[in-house]
């Protein structure tokens, strides 16, 4: 019924569970008598459904409008300009993996010293994790930086340093998923590949009224054969794919849509439905899911200083003072001080970036029980990198002693 609101619709599994009884009018993919059809795949509902497949026709009228809006209006991004970097697939590249869960003008900046310091794949491929580390602070989810480093060794010795131009090929590369193959094969090499991101959704739900879970498979697969219907009647799918994304983020928005500003609100089902029923509304596509509630963690931190150890320029100390038992240092103090820090699991959260020392702990554990955890934790772990260090040298003895000409291995012993 037109007058069911949208989050009264479900899909569970491909089967779409529609309301309908005597007297009222049978609702699409239902029965006459309001019982339930059964449909094979969400993408044989046809023409029959509100969730249907773009046919050819409109998939071709959508593509040509938003290309047409998207060069007449697009931002001035610095990615945007291929002709400027050396090698613009991997300029693409690393401008997607950014805007991952970032916005575009904290990204802009990040950008432009990324590929100043690394203008190539082989170059970033050389940097050390550290580097790259560095370079990515203040972005986080630094999950993206390590696995774009890692996917760049991958490009060097699979493919000597150039991206493939292919899905397939682009997601065998360490953190290439379907989402960025998709960009680099429709912006870089003008491939008719789809995407689909948030914004992408956003659009497609609105322009088809599709209020299910965005995240249900049924959804993804929906979303994903609606881009690919568009992508594969435009003859530029570099600027196909650019502007479902930028119309998403600077007009169909999750917020006060500019409805009145967008160039397909003729093809959308979503306003037509606000239109016909003021208890619709735009907004209400896709359906809002729930976030799932943060996981409490309580964890003691020691910040630990040896004193006297100059990191730079020595500066004349003031005189410390006491609080609690305990010395309190001033800015001028902390010039020459050294302080302890230690690296996280290679895996997890904030894998591998380093942090003062840290355990978790008991939300209700006291202050004097946190010390003694903490305490404990030190001294096993010198203990571990003493033991570590003593057989490294012992291996390094043997060594030397067992080769043959005077010749020498080099050991890397643990800091």
């Amino acid at each position: 019924r037109s007058d069911i609101l949208p989050r009264q619709r479900q899909i569970v599994g491909f089967r779409l569970v529609l309301c309908g009884g005597a007297g009222e009018t049978a609702d699409r993919g239902c029965t006459g008598n309001g019982q339930e059809q059964d449909i094979s795949d969400i993408e044989d509902m046809g023409s029959s459904s509100e969730l249907q497949t773009l046919n050819t026709k409109e998939a071709r009228e959508l593509a040509g409008k938003l290309v047409v809006w998207y060069n007449a209006n697009k931002r001035d991004l610095p990615w945007r300009h291929q002709e400027k970097w050396e090698q613009a697939p991997y300029a693409v590249w690393v401008s997607e993996i950014m805007l991952q869960q970032t916005r575009v003008a904290t990204v802009i900046d990040y950008f432009g010293r990324w590929m100043a310091k690394w203008p190539t794949v082989e170059l970033l491929a050389a940097a050390s994790e550290e580097e790259v580390n560095e370079m990515w602070s203040g972005l986080g989810y630094y999950r993206r930086a390590r696995m774009l480093h890692q996917g760049a060794k991958s490009v060097v010795d699979k493919y000597n340093g150039l991206l493939p131009d292919t899905v397939e090929g682009l997601k065998s590369i360490s953190g290439i998923g379907d989402y960025t193959a998709g960009a680099i094969c429709s912006i870089a090499f003008g491939k008719k590949e789809p995407l689909v991101d948030g914004n992408v959704i956003r659009v497609f739900s609105r322009l088809r009224a599709i209020s299910a879970d965005p995240k249900a498979q049924a959804s993804v697969k929906l979303h994903w054969a609606l881009a690919r219907s568009v992508v594969q009647q435009c003859s530029d799918p570099a600027a196909l794919n650019q502007a479902l994304m930028e119309l998403g983020a600077t007009v169909c928005t999750p917020k006060s849509p500019l409805c009145a500003e967008c160039p397909v609100a003729a093809h959308c089902k979503a306003l037509a439905q606000q239109t016909q029923n003021s208890a619709v509304n735009v907004m209400n596509f896709p359906m809002k899911v729930p976030k799932p509630p943060p996981r409490p963690e309580t964890v003691a931190v020691c910040v630990l200083v040896e004193e006297g150890k100059s990191l730079g320029p020595q500066k004349t100390p003031a005189k410390n003072t006491k609080k609690n038992g305990a010395s309190t240092l001033n800015a001028e103090e902390l010039q020459s001080c050294s302080f302890l820090v230690v690296q996280r699991p290679d895996t997890g959260l904030l894998a591998s970036l380093w942090e003062f020392p840290t355990v978790p702990v008991a939300a209700d554990l006291s202050e004097a029980s946190c010390k003694q955890v903490l305490s404990k934790y030190l001294h096993d772990a010198a203990a571990a990198q003493s033991s570590t260090a003593s057989a490294t040298t012992d291996s390094t003895t043997q060594m030397k002693s067992t080769s043959k000409g005077g010749g020498r291995k080099r050991v890397k012993e643990d800091a």
